[in-house]
C-alpha cells in the first residue's frame, strides 16, 4: 500500500471496560483519515475527521485505512463504515444499481422511493452493497465493484464478505444516472455495517 501506511500512529482510548485502539493513516489537518478497533465487537471503524468541510477522502485511503487496521488486528467480524455519501464512489454505484432496477418488475420504485417485493429500504441497499452485481457501464473491475477497493483488501488478508446491515436509508430526488436523465427518488445515503470472516 502506498506512503500513507508510514504515516501511521497508534493511540488507545478507554471506551467502558473495552479499550478501543484508534490507527491515524492519513494526519492531514482538514481531514484525518483513521480506523478504530473495538476489540469487545472485533469490529472495525473507518473514520474521517472533517474541518470545515475540507475532508477530500478518496478510495486508496480508505484502502489503506482497511490495510492497516487488518495488518494491527486480524480478528475481525465487523467493519463500520458510517454514511456511504462520505464515500462518493460507492454512493455513486448505488445510484446506478437502484436506477437500474427502477423499472416496471423492478426491485425499486422510483416513484415513490422504495423497494418492491417484501424487502424494505434497509434489506434492498444492503443486497447491493454485499452483493457481486455488476455496476452498469463499468468498463473495468474495479467500476463494476461496489466495494472497491475495501473487497480487493480484504481478500489479499484472507477475509470474505458475509453480508451487509444497513441502517436509516435516505431516499431523495435526483437525476438518475442511467435511463434518459429523469429525475427519481433514489437512495443516497446510509448507515453501513460490513459482516466478514476468514476463509475456510
Amino acid at each position: 500500500m502506498r506512503a500513507l501506511l508510514l504515516g501511521c500512529a497508534l493511540t488507545i482510548a478507554v471506551s467502558g471496560a473495552a479499550i478501543a485502539q484508534e490507527i491515524l493513516v492519513k494526519p492531514d489537518v482538514a481531514c484525518q483519515v483513521t480506523a478504530q478497533y473495538e476489540p469487545d465487537v472485533y469490529s472495525l471503524h473507518l473514520r474521517f475527521s472533517e474541518t470545515a468541510n475540507a475532508c477530500d477522502v478518496r478510495a486508496d485511503d480508505v484502502a489503506a485505512a482497511l490495510e492497516a487496521g487488518i495488518a494491527a488486528h486480524d480478528e475481525l467480524a465487523l467493519i463500520f463504515l458510517g454514511r456511504y455519501q462520505d464515500y462518493p464512489w460507492i454512493a455513486e454505484k448505488i445510484l446506478k444499481l437502484a436506477a437500474q432496477d427502477d423499472r416496471p418488475g423492478g426491485r425499486w420504485d422510483g416513484a415513490v422511493g422504495k423497494a418492491r417485493g417484501d424487502g424494505n429500504n434497509n434489506t434492498y441497499v444492503a443486497r447491493l452493497i454485499s452483493g457481486d452485481r455488476k455496476v452498469p457501464f463499468a468498463t473495468t473491475v474495479a467500476d463494476g465493484d461496489v466495494l472497491w477497493p475495501l473487497r480487493e483488501v480484504l481478500t489479499r488478508h484472507g477475509y470474505v464478505l458475509t453480508g451487509a446491515s444497513v441502517e436509516k436509508v435516505i431516499v431523495m430526488p435526483v437525476r438518475s444516472p442511467i435511463g434518459g436523465g429523469k429525475q427519481r427518488r433514489l437512495p443516497v445515503d446510509a448507515l453501513v455495517h460490513l459482516r466478514i470472516a476468514k476463509k475456510g
